[in-house]
């Protein structure tokens, strides 16, 4: 089956408003939306039986997929990302909103772990929708290369290069004192085949 573009569809107005009407009683109560939980809906002044034929319209399209035979419809990846496109209501920051956001960003940053965490909880709090924020996990991780530097007989730097070209360094602090000469025997040992 091939992928149209989202801008290929053209859906009527009714069509969009059920599409509407099911994404977001989806996302709000996580269960299969059926034709009567339709009706219920204001904006939509048609039949329960007309609701059934636009529903099974939009499925044959891909919009919606229906997990069993007596099930409601569920939204599919192109149901939200039409939704997502063409349907959610824009959602306009206040001028406190953004300055939250880039007071935030300003207190954390460096710190990629604690700004996805202050975006997600940012996120949440103005949609009132559940936020996850995730860091991009490393293509491979796989240690090309393994660097070290000797500070002091307390402290020392290990530098790992990834497959991905990604680059993590790591200080160590030791309350053992650790010569050069130890510090280098160390390396070697840690470096060696096995």
């Amino acid at each position: 089956m091939r992928w149209r573009s989202l801008y290929e569809y053209e859906l009527s107005e009714r069509k969009k408003l059920i599409l509407q009407a099911i994404v977001e009683s989806h996302i709000r109560y996580g269960e299969p939306v059926g034709s009567k939980t339709l009706t219920e809906n204001q904006q939509l002044t048609c039949s329960s039986a007309t609701i059934r034929n636009e529903m099974a319209e939009l499925e044959s399209l891909g919009f919606l997929e229906q997990p069993h035979a007596s099930a409601g419809r569920v939204p599919t990846e192109l149901g939200y990302r039409f939704y997502v496109d063409t349907l959610a209501q824009k959602y306009r920051m206040t001028a406190m909103e953004i300055e939250q956001i880039n007071r935030t960003l300003r207190q954390r940053i460096g710190e990629l772990d604690g700004i996805l965490e202050s975006a997600s909880r940012l996120v949440s709090s103005f949609t009132n929708y559940t936020a996850v924020a995730i860091r991009p996990r490393s293509k491979s991780n796989t240690i090309n290369r393994f660097e070290s530097a000797y500070l002091s007989e307390h402290s020392f730097v290990l530098v790992f290069v990834f497959a991905g070209g990604e680059i993590k360094t790591r200080n160590i602090y030791t309350p053992l004192s650790v010569s050069p000469e130890e510090f280098s025997t160390f390396m070697q040992v840690l470096t060696s085949p096995l």
